[in-house]
């Protein structure tokens, strides 16, 4: 049978039509499908990263639950603590805790994430200076027992006592003679300089064959050091010390353990000093030290055994005791062996390590800050 025409037939143009209408609804449908794929996915990261951030803000954690809203989505936090035998030691205090911390996000009445981690918590806070000790303790209202004062360390492979002969030799390749006074800082006010001149003036006077030597400052001066540095040789020259005193200026690295070395009394003189890593050095180097007792290490140190300490606002106090160090040969040695003793002992970084290692292992250690030296008789030789 042959068309009348080359048109269509209703049938065919109904077909046609029903075919496209099918079409068009599985694209509606499939686009439908896919914006409510992007949505739940989307959906999903915002829960995912309001279930880590609600985990990672807890900084101090503590046993409980708790709970809120972030717009659409509600949130449940749990925290517990989980028991871990290995960490609780045979004595002492526990140091650690293993706390468990869950996050539950919930939208859309039936979907959900949860997030889980393990934090592992210190219970001891460690400050590296007696004023961070004391601060904790002040304005953070720490427990002192859950306070440890470790101080950082020095190189003990470049700070050592040498013997005397070689003493000697770098004194005479240095050009020092008499007996010598040393200080060595940055030019900055809090150093005291001006304070160390004042009571070098004191010792000075009692002991003819005492100088004073400055190291001072870096390679190149600023405004403000150099202003220092011109009031300091303004105050020298008014007190006639010009041939007393020589100011010295940068030192090398490489020639620093030798100028500790060389010196017979290195004076760390600071209106106020966190630490005073240059006595430490010093110390180490086996050179007789005296400190400031506006800082923190001299509550380290026991008086007349590892170190002398003066306060330098009272020149007299700061000027008998350097002077005490030049006159008394024996005061002198004792200073010079006990005090590279007491560096080499918990200042090096080994021995820091050790004291970090102790306080993680809840292991006794002698510790930087506890002068207990004179609990027991000792002599020279000890």
């Amino acid at each position: 049978m042959k068309r009348a025409d080359a048109g269509f037939t209703l049938l065919e143009v109904i077909v046609a039509l029903a075919i496209l209408s099918l079409a068009v609804v599985a694209a509606i449908q499939g686009f439908a499908q896919g914006l409510r794929l992007l949505k739940l996915a989307g959906d999903h990261q915002r829960a995912m990263l309001l279930a880590d951030e609600k985990a990672r803000e807890v900084v101090d954690p503590e046993e409980g639950r708790e709970q809120g809203t972030e717009g659409n989505f509600r949130w449940e936090r749990q925290t517990t603590v989980i028991p871990a035998p290995d960490l609780v030691p045979t004595v002492g205090v526990p140091r650690w805790r293993i706390y468990e911390i869950d996050v539950k996000v919930f939208w859309d009445e039936r979907r959900q994430v949860e997030i889980n981690m393990l934090r592992t918590m210190p219970l001891t806070v460690v400050a590296t200076t007696p004023q961070q000790f004391d601060l904790l303790q002040a304005d953070y209202e720490v427990p002192v027992e859950k306070c440890r004062m470790i101080p950082p360390g020095y190189d003990d492979n470049r700070f050592f006592p040498v013997s005397e002969a070689s003493r000697n030799a770098i004194r005479q390749r240095l050009n020092f003679s008499g007996k010598v006074v040393l200080a060595i800082g940055r030019l900055a006010r809090n150093k005291g300089y001006d304070l160390l001149i004042n009571g070098f003036q004191l010792a000075a006077e009692r002991e003819a064959e005492a100088k004073l030597r400055l190291a001072v400052g870096g390679a190149d001066l600023n405004d403000a050091e150099q202003r220092i540095l011109d009031e300091l040789k303004e105050q020298v020259a008014r007190l006639k010390l010009e041939d007393r005193v020589l100011f010295e200026g940068f030192i090398p690295d490489e020639l620093l353990a030798d100028y500790y070395r060389a010196a017979d009394l290195f004076v760390l003189s600071s209106r106020y000093e966190p630490f005073g890593m240059t006595a430490i050095e010093a110390m180490a180097s086996g050179t007789p030290t005296v400190v400031t007792v506006h800082g923190g290490l001299y509550r380290a140190l026991t008086f007349g055994r590892h170190a002398l300490y003066a306060d330098p606002f009272d020149k007299e106090d700061l000027g008998i005791t350097m002077f005490k160090v030049l006159r008394h040969p024996r005061l002198r040695d004792r200073l010079a062996r006990m005090g590279a003793h007491k560096a080499r002992s918990l200042f090096t970084w080994t021995g820091i390590a050790q004291q970090l290692v102790s306080l993680i292992e809840s292991r006794a250690t002698a510790l930087a800050f506890t002068d207990n030296d004179w609990d027991e008789p000792w002599n020279d030789g000890d």
